[in-house]
């Protein structure tokens, strides 16, 4: 189950930011400026929330570092991260991961 959780994150996380860029660009194509806008708002929206939310994770876990610039950079890697994850796992066997 937690590796179909992990797997539903990642894909939301791909189909949302392919979404609202999918969204953006065919509202400026065809001069659609309130779609593109509401788009755009959206994306600020899901950045501010997911600020807030690392941020005061960090600061529970008494982190003195802010991330702000950091979580677009970590919106990228984190899917590259889990396919990287998947692709070793699947070459592997079951009783590589397993304590001996």
């Amino acid at each position: 189950m937690q590796r179909w959780l992990a797997g539903l994150e990642t894909t939301t996380r791909l189909a949302f930011h392919a979404a609202w860029m999918a969204t953006l660009a065919t509202a400026i194509l065809h001069f659609h400026w309130l779609a593109a806008g509401i788009a755009f708002l959206v994306c600020i929206l899901r950045f501010i929330l997911q600020a807030i939310i690392v941020n005061k994770t960090a600061k529970d876990l008494n982190d003195r570092r802010r991330y702000y610039w950091s979580l677009p950079v970590f919106d990228v890697l984190q899917p590259l991260q889990s396919l990287r994850w998947k692709l070793y796992c699947l070459f592997r066997k079951k009783s590589e991961f397993l304590r001996k």
